[in-house]
């Protein structure tokens, strides 16, 4: 069923174009953060996730080691979450519950929340490894 005419009534075009460009940005920010991700990796971590052959729920290989890396706390299922568990598949995420970030347990160094931001804004700095290459 679809509601378009009641929220057309209850709220302005304003608000509903709003809350479509929030919704499209929330659809891309999980992209976003591997993308940001990417930038750090260094010889020992492989990134999967876009892979057709990669191992089902991994998004990155470290060592060895898999891992599965969402956004936030909530954005896993159970049944996800099941999987996961029984395959050893680590899990990291970005947002904790509470708003604190969980940036200083990820598998690459040198990233933070204010970096992440200025990446999706743009204005990351580039690094000299980036720049050289």
């Amino acid at each position: 069923m679809n509601d378009y005419n009641i929220i057309r009534d209850i709220f302005t075009q304003e608000e509903i174009s709003g809350y479509n460009k929030i919704r499209r940005f929330q659809q891309t920010l999980g992209t976003r953060l591997e993308e940001y991700i990417n930038t750090k990796i260094t010889d020992n971590i492989t990134f999967v996730g876009r892979d057709k052959k990669r191992p089902e729920g991994v998004d990155y290989i470290v060592n060895g080691q898999y891992y599965s890396i969402k956004n936030a706390w909530n954005t896993e299922n159970n049944s996800n979450k099941k999987f996961r568990e029984d395959r050893n598949i680590q899990h990291w995420y970005r947002l904790n519950k509470n708003g604190t970030t969980n940036w200083e347990s990820l598998f690459v160094d040198n990233v933070s929340e204010r970096e992440f931001v200025e990446f999706l804004l743009g204005n990351a700095p580039i690094g000299l490894d980036q720049f050289m290459s």
